[in-house]
């Protein structure tokens, strides 16, 4: 049987690698680590809450690469104290 993730139009590719993402609510950038990566989303790990629709920028860099885009926060889920887990849906790739 196809359970949910398997019907995704894109794959997640699981990755641990430090994002740092800039809001409107919060006066100094938020630290995280981006756990999976898709083409039109991702995963990241933050030690405050983001609000469900807000805007924001997300910089993922590598060794070889970086990532830069705009992207909508569609979850944002407690996982222990002062660990939640926001789902990010990319707008925009700059």
């Amino acid at each position: 049987m196809i359970g949910h993730d398997d019907r995704r139009n894109f794959y997640r590719m699981m990755i641990n690698a430090e994002v740092v993402l800039w809001t409107a609510s919060k006066a100094a950038p938020l630290r995280g680590v981006c756990q999976d990566l898709s083409a039109t989303g991702m995963g990241v790990i933050v030690s405050a809450p983001l609000q469900t629709g807000e805007e924001i920028m997300v910089k993922l860099a590598s060794q070889s690469n970086s990532l830069e885009a705009e992207a909508r926060v569609v979850r944002c889920d407690s996982k222990g104290p002062q660990e939640y887990l926001i789902g990010l849906e990319i707008i925009r790739m700059n």
